[in-house]
């Protein structure tokens, strides 16, 4: 049997973890005292913070309100200008792709591919609420002032790129919107030949034509030389319609392999790992990220060698892959351990344990922590 989408995720992000030049490792010892913790890792805890986001608004369809979530998910990006965003909105990346998906959708936009192509930087600059330009004033003449890019502009041109590009491709396929390629895929007899079972839908055969047709859904890198898969965007997509339409649709959503998706990882989950001791960084990363390095400079240039500048022969090279990879193996190591140790955590997925440390990054003593940040990247 050929390995799933889903398990080339673990596999590839396993291989980062192993490879020699990985700066970053999983401390089992601290991952031991997390799972054995009676205040924090406990079903209660769990109950608590693993939710998935309701939206305030009301929809006519079903297929409306699937494509709405399909834009979420595509614009689930913008982390590397967290501290910009708070600075100019006072909100994170996340509650601002709200604010504009969610100021499309109340203005009445179809959220289609039309509606994509024809966005400019000043139409997402006004759903999202956020400025293109700002003034200061004139060093030598009072009362002047002068006009500058925003250095939020790059993150509205990168929204607005994502969405043109989707609506191309929208076209192209022959869709109008991401709700119908979505139900296209998932149609009963679609699901049933794309993974030679009629066993019912699944979660990998979504996430894999995501990937395939949609390149803002691509999350993969490469580290070494080899593919890393991490897919955040379309496994969060897959997560969020079997939560909301599950039992509404279960031909289509009542995914048969949900347990099989990992953690949609970003750059919460491994600033919250390693806050609890369970990634464990190179000197010279925790020195990166704490002093808000753009880690997309430690992107090797493809075909060159890879370069050891740490001691013990590792490297700091492509460390965003190797940060993102480790905190997916420590997840999985997480909840095969919960499993045996908690009779209530039998049925934990990494899906749930995404929510839980997504929200717990957010609560007081994590929301504090440096995350690593790229802002050339449209993935996370």
């Amino acid at each position: 049997m050929s390995e799933s989408i889903l398990d080339r995720v673990r596999s590839t992000c396993a291989a980062v973890v192993q490879d020699p030049l990985c700066c970053v490792r999983v401390d089992s010892s601290a991952l031991d005292r997390f799972v054995s913790s009676s205040s924090s890792f406990t079903e209660a805890a769990f109950d608590a913070l693993a939710r998935p986001t309701r939206l305030p608004l009301r929809f006519d369809t079903l297929d409306q309100e699937l494509n709405l979530h399909c834009v979420l998910a595509l614009l689930n990006f913008g982390h590397g200008f967290r501290r910009e965003l708070h600075a100019a909105v006072d909100r994170g990346a996340w509650e601002s792709v709200l604010v504009g998906v969610m100021s499309m959708h109340v203005a009445g936009a179809a959220l289609d591919a039309r509606f994509f192509e024809a966005l400019t930087e000043s139409d997402v600059a006004e759903h999202f609420q956020l400025p293109i330009m700002t003034d200061r004033p004139h060093e030598s003449i009072p009362g002047l002032a002068i006009s500058s890019p925003s250095v939020l502009r790059p993150f509205i041109a990168l929204v607005q790129t994502v969405l043109r590009d989707t609506g191309a491709r929208l076209r192209q396929l022959g869709y109008q919107r991401l709700s119908q390629f979505v139900l296209d895929t998932l149609k009963p007899s679609s699901a049933a030949s794309a993974t030679s079972t009629a066993a019912g839908p699944s979660a990998a055969v979504l996430v894999e034509r995501l990937v395939q047709c949609f390149p803002a859904f691509e999350d993969c890198s490469v580290f070494n030389g080899h593919r890393v898969l991490f897919l955040k965007k379309a496994q969060f997509l897959a997560s969020e319609v079997y939560t909301l339409f599950g039992t509404r649709d279960p031909e289509r959503f009542a995914f048969k392999d949900v347990d099989q998706l990992t953690v949609f990882v970003d750059n919460v989950v491994p600033a919250v790992l390693r806050q609890l001791g369970i990634l464990v960084l190179a000197p010279e990363l925790c020195t990166m990220i704490d002093s808000h390095v753009d880690l997309s400079t430690t992107r090797r240039v493809e075909g060159s060698a890879p370069i050891v500048e740490l001691a013990g022969g590792k490297s700091l090279q492509d460390a965003d892959v190797q940060l993102r990879a480790a905190a997916v193996s420590a997840c999985e190591e997480i909840v095969a351990l919960a499993r045996q140790r908690h009779p209530w955590a039998a049925t934990l997925n990494a899906k749930r344990l995404d929510y839980y440390l997504w929200r717990l990054g957010k609560e007081p003593g994590y929301r504090t922590v440096t995350r690593h940040k790229d802002q050339t990247t449209f993935y996370y």
